[in-house]
């Protein structure tokens, strides 16, 4: 049998996900509730994004970004390069 694969939003690297748009937001000087009211979705939604108990989409992603004025390229190269596992040469 194969191996069972982990839900992205129990593996460490999409918790990092979320510390990089949380610290992003914090950098822009917007609480939570701001960033909701400007992606037009309740704050608890927000809240709960970034806790990690509700799944970002690529959609929502993008949004976020540019609520948070940062590229998305910028945070996906920030992630890869986060993730990336050791070189074992």
């Amino acid at each position: 049998m194969g191996r069972r694969s982990v839900a992205s939003i129990s593996r460490p690297e999409y918790e990092r996900l979320l510390a990089i748009l949380r610290q992003a937001r914090e950098d822009g000087g917007l609480s939570q509730g701001e960033a909701a009211r400007r992606l037009g979705i309740p704050q608890p939604r927000l809240s709960a994004i970034e806790l990690g108990t509700r799944r970002i989409d690529l959609l929502e992603f993008l949004d976020l970004t540019r609520v948070l004025g940062v590229r998305a390229s910028a945070l996906i190269e920030e992630m890869d390069e986060a993730t990336k596992p050791p070189d074992r040469h």
